[in-house]
């Protein structure tokens, strides 16, 4: 395991969402035991724009940043987490009765997974949920994660 905070977030991430049955369901029904095969084939983690391609498929992408000065301070890491959940067009539709797009659905999954998760000793916070487009042919929900620190208090006070 690594020290930095920006690599072991999305290890993490990642490892929880591969896990998910729910959100591999979402993503490619036919791949629910694929596990890690599906990093970097439906998973990535770095904001991948997909190419304008004739098959539908879905895609995750996981960036992090570092918010503070992490090499003086080892007991917070305060950190951003954007997880993009982006579909073909023609994937939008998930024709199961729920009357949600494909999406809606996985950031639903995701937000479930992630609400005040801890990571080290920070939990992690929704502070927004859009939808965007990273083109014309691939809409996308952006979900952004926040940690946040837990200051101690000098002892006797």
């Amino acid at each position: 395991m690594t020290n930095d905070p920006v690599i072991e977030l999305k290890q993490l991430v990642i490892s929880d969402i591969i896990n998910t049955p729910g959100i591999i369901e979402l993503i490619d029904p036919s791949k629910i035991e694929a596990g890690e095969e599906l990093i970097y084939e439906h998973i990535y983690p770095f904001n991948r724009v997909p190419p304008i391609e004739e098959e539908a498929k879905t895609y995750i992408t996981i960036k992090a940043d570092v918010l503070s000065n992490y090499m003086t301070n080892q007991l917070f890491k305060d950190c951003n987490i954007v997880v993009r959940a982006i579909t073909h067009q023609d994937n939008m539709r998930v024709g199961d009765g729920r009357g949600a797009t494909r999406i809606d659905l996985i950031g639903e999954e995701i937000v479930k997974l992630f609400a005040r998760k801890t990571f080290g000793v920070s939990r992690l916070e929704l502070l927004s949920s859009f939808e965007t487009a990273v083109d014309y042919k691939h809409p996308c929900r952006v979900l952004t994660f926040q940690t946040q620190h837990v200051k101690e208090r000098s002892c006797g006070r």
